[in-house]
């Protein structure tokens, strides 16, 4: 009995041992460079949003260790990307739903509930929550912050590069890194060798409430950041920030070259009726909805 309690006893001591071995302490530095101490790889992770990033770098096992998300934003507002994904990847319907930050309805005792060892937010949600993030600091649960709405290059490539540390897949996060900024630095090649007369001016406007509510525009952040990216003139002024809403009569004042209207699925359904050639004359209208086109390509060119 003495004999087979030591060998229980060891088996178990070495178990733990395995255990912790498993799971280092790393310090992680963040997008706004917070340095965080993670165990990796970490075993229950909540994904605040860019959930397709996360799992083109992860690969095909990225979700494995993932306990919960923000749901709405994707099965929502996105349904026919939801729909295609979580058919693709079963275990997505399988993830509990902590709520939306940008509705109010993210829940601080939802997240505690699921015992995280890592939690993923984008830099406006960190933002958006301040202080009701204290119970989850208070609990010891590390939080780590990405931006890819910034759409600027390096935050592009920093927050692939965390995700790629984050996942253990640093290789994969690092080619990923690399096929983005070829791509950014052909477009921005083939513009300037186009040597336009000017630079085209243009207002862009997320339309989210369809033709008869004012959306917001970009300036420092998503398609305003791309606006410069590419090298045109941005209609909406440096006081916008992030974003903001400017207003009709300075769009036009301005004689934009091209107005743009952005959107996701649900946004497509309201803006059927748009017709924006009626009030402005001889300015060229595109009509963009943004479908999460470009995550499917990294998720099919990507994942194992």
């Amino acid at each position: 009995m003495k004999k087979r309690f030591s060998t229980l006893a060891i088996a178990t001591i070495l178990g733990l041992s395995a255990g912790f071995a498993n799971a280092d302490p790393v310090k992680v530095k963040d997008i706004l460079d917070r340095e965080v101490t993670v165990d990796l790889p970490a075993k229950r992770v909540v994904l605040g949003f860019y959930y397709q990033d996360y799992m083109a770098v992860g690969g095909d096992k990225a979700l494995d260790n993932v306990v919960g998300f923000s749901k709405k934003v994707w099965s929502s507002w996105a349904p026919a990307s939801w729909e295609l994904f979580s058919k693709a990847v079963p275990k997505l319907n399988q993830l509990d739903d902590v709520g939306e930050v940008e509705e109010g309805t993210f829940s601080v005792e939802k997240v505690l509930s699921l015992k995280p060892d890592l939690l993923v937010l984008a830099d406006w949600q960190y933002e958006m929550l301040g202080a009701d993030l204290d119970a989850i600091n208070e609990a010891g649960i590390p939080i780590v912050v990405l931006d890819y709405n910034a759409q600027t290059l390096d935050k592009h490539i920093k927050s692939t590069e965390i995700i790629g540390e984050l996942t253990s897949q640093k290789d994969r996060a690092a080619k990923i890194a690399k096929e983005y900024k070829d791509i950014v630095e052909h477009i921005q090649t083939t513009v300037k060798n186009a040597k336009l007369a000017k630079q085209p001016k243009v207002y862009v406007e997320f339309g989210r409430g369809g033709p008869a509510e004012q959306g917001m525009t970009f300036f420092s952040s998503m398609w305003g950041s791309m606006i410069s990216l590419v090298g045109a003139e941005n209609v909406a002024p440096a006081e916008i920030g992030k974003w903001g809403t400017l207003a009709a009569e300075k769009v036009l004042a301005a004689k934009p070259d091209a107005i743009i209207i952005t959107g996701r699925e649900t946004e497509l359904k309201k803006n059927q009726s748009l017709n924006l050639l009626r009030i402005v004359k001889q300015i060229q209208l595109s009509l963009l909805v943004l479908l999460s086109a470009l995550d499917l390509l990294k998720i099919y060119n990507h994942m194992d």
